[in-house]
């Protein structure tokens, strides 16, 4: 009996466009995802779900569309987290078979655990998307940031801290374009 021959490989151009959508279905879940804690069970501010690890899941199953996506959302969700309004009870991180974690803690779980899912999503999303499919996930993306800040508590001071941010790149980098090369120094572009 003959085998079957393999499906053949979807046109490149279907891939990047399904990639991308991946990519902005997973980022809309991921913004969601940490809170999922609490339907779980697990204790509001659970380690599990507030942390780089559904992405991390997502990765090690070679779904690398979903884990940017996941990775993106869950890094501006725990970035907002990063500024309740006090430090305490329902706003710490529960470790499990631990409790609790102090304040101090707290904050260092979720920023650093914030930065690392937003490197991981920057990173994915350049091996994944090409320039200009990364352009409009990136916009799209952006948006979808912008509106869960905007209606979060916490989200004012990561808007705050971002457009500082920004700001400060924008004008170190339009003061590069703009400097002259002293005697005998290249400057190169």
């Amino acid at each position: 009996m003959p085998s079957a021959a393999p499906a053949p490989a979807p046109p490149p151009a279907v891939s990047a466009a399904t990639a991308a959508l991946v990519t902005l279905i997973a980022l809309a879940v991921g913004l969601m995802l940490p809170d999922v804690d609490l339907r779980l069970g697990l204790g509001h501010r659970s380690a599990l779900t507030h942390s780089l690890l559904p992405a991390l899941l997502l990765l090690a199953s070679r779904q690398r569309a979903a884990a940017c996506g996941i990775a993106a959302g869950v890094g501006v969700h725990l970035a907002a987290d990063c500024f309740p309004r006090r430090m305490v009870g329902y706003a710490t991180v529960k470790l499990p078979l631990h409790g609790a974690l102090p304040p101090l803690e707290s904050y260092g779980w979720l920023a650093l655990n914030a930065a690392a899912a937003l490197l991981l999503a920057s990173w994915l999303g350049r091996q994944l998307h090409a320039p200009v499919a990364r352009a409009l996930v990136a916009l799209a993306a952006l948006a979808a940031a912008l509106r869960y800040l905007w209606h979060d508590p916490g989200g004012w001071p990561v808007l705050a801290l971002a457009g500082g941010v920004a700001f400060v790149v924008v004008r170190g980098r339009r003061r590069s374009l703009f400097r002259h090369p002293r005697e005998g120094e290249v400057l190169r572009r």
